[in-house]
């Protein structure tokens, strides 16, 4: 049997402080290519904490751990999975790709999780968890994670280039372990890593210079580039159940072409309602599917939701989906009122027409985790992150005037830009 081992690099020994820190809970806030995932891939190997006995006081996977490393979505899972995988082609027990599994002649295992979906991190007796790009995960993903290291005592290293502050979790936990019993911070620049030299980081700041005290000085800022400001945001946004007496509802789809085939297309539903007085209500669905599931899922939510006016945007590819959707609904006797829309304006400066509603507080939030997530993605606007939410959250409000100015009587009409 094979022998697992990992050595610590000189290039990554900056990384010693962290991982030889005898807290149980760690958050990490660096730069970019400070080494994260080099990081990650210790700790969930080979463990943390001070040395007792030749061995990492937390056990990690090579000493029968049983550990976790969470991501954001599923493109980081899948490189974080390739990492693991050439780590432990030499001595391993057993790899599943479905489950993203390794399992070690240990007894040990690390399972690499997207946190794209934080109610499906629900796990039994975790005895670590790495959480990679903390920042850009929802924050409910740690009430789901957190249970599951109590009855093992588990530990877990939050590591994450900052991205905000406010409510962002990774700020607040960041803030929370200065503190806290068992727990420790750390700020960590790119520069901490010898591999990045001095030329290279002056290049980094001289062509992002908002961006550089943020992605490679690990500082907690609001950034300038952000769309709308925390203030936009706040606990108050957000309800639970559908208010009675909405008189006018549209739905709006958004099927954006997806990055991977197999787990299809990510679409983008938004449901919105409007009350007597003016108020604006919005609930989302957003995520990887099928061009049969968008169908599927946007008849369901039309059954549920009865619509005054249904739009999909029918740019390119997308018109088909307002076809097989018609003729789907037609054949189950359930009426969507499609109306296709035709985006010809940028789609920054159609999202941008939310900008008074938010500001005004003019657009409550249900709290679902779809509903979350578009949230997120507001906050995100134009960082380069998913902004199919935002897109379709602007569509269903411009339907919703349509409709409210009486066009819809008109009849069926391609609803332009």
């Amino acid at each position: 049997m094979a022998t697992l081992t990992v050595c610590l690099p000189r290039e990554f020994e900056h990384q010693s402080a962290v991982l030889r820190h005898p807290a149980r809970m760690k958050v990490v806030a660096c730069g970019r290519r400070w080494g994260k995932t080099a990081c990650g891939l210790m700790a969930v190997l080979d463990g943390h904490g001070p040395i007792v006995n030749g061995r990492p006081f937390y056990r990690g996977a090579f000493d029968g751990g049983k550990i976790w490393w969470v991501v954001p979505d599923y493109p980081t899972a899948v490189e974080i999975w390739r990492d693991l995988k050439f780590a432990t082609r030499h001595g391993r027990k057993d790899k599943n790709e479905v489950e993203r599994r390794i399992e070690l002649h240990s007894g040990g295992s690390v399972v690499v999780r997207s946190a794209h979906d934080p109610e499906a991190l629900v796990a039994v007796g975790l005895d670590g968890v790495v959480v990679d790009e903390a920042a850009k995960i929802d924050g409910s993903a740690w009430d789901f994670l957190r249970p599951a290291l109590a009855d093992r005592q588990g530990w877990c290293i939050l590591i994450s280039t900052p991205k905000g502050m406010g409510d962002n979790w990774f700020w607040q936990k960041f803030q929370f372990a200065a503190d806290a019993p068992g727990w420790a911070r750390w700020q960590q620049p790119s520069s901490a890593n010898p591999l990045m030299t001095a030329a290279e980081l002056a290049q980094a700041h001289a062509d992002a210079p908002r961006l550089y005290a943020q992605e490679y000085e690990a500082r907690f800022e609001e950034m300038e580039d952000c769309e709308w400001p925390a203030s936009y945001f706040p606990d108050s946004l957000w309800f639970d159940e559908w208010p009675q007496g909405l008189v006018l509802k549209t739905i709006a789809l958004d099927p954006s072409k997806g990055r991977d085939a197999k787990s299809g297309d990510y679409s983008a539903f938004v449901l919105l309602g409007r009350t007597e007085d003016g108020m604006l209500w919005a609930e989302a669905d957003l995520g990887r599917r099928t061009a049969e599931q968008i169908v599927e899922d946007a008849i369901e939510h039309q059954r549920v939701f009865l619509a005054d006016a249904f739009a999909i945007e029918s740019n390119a590819f997308a018109d088909l989906f307002c076809t097989l959707i018609a003729r789907e609904s037609q054949r189950r006797g359930i009426m969507v009122p499609v109306v296709p829309v035709v985006n010809m304006v940028n789609k920054q400066v159609r999202i941008r027409r939310l900008g008074p509603y938010l500001a005004r507080g003019a657009i409550r939030f249900r709290n679902t985790k779809g509903t979350r997530l578009l949230v997120q993605q507001l906050r995100d606007c134009f960082q380069g992150l998913f902004d199919d939410g935002p897109d379709a959250l602007e569509m269903a409000l411009r339907m919703a005037v349509e409709v409210h100015n009486g066009r819809q009587r008109r009849g069926p009409q391609r609803m332009r830009s």
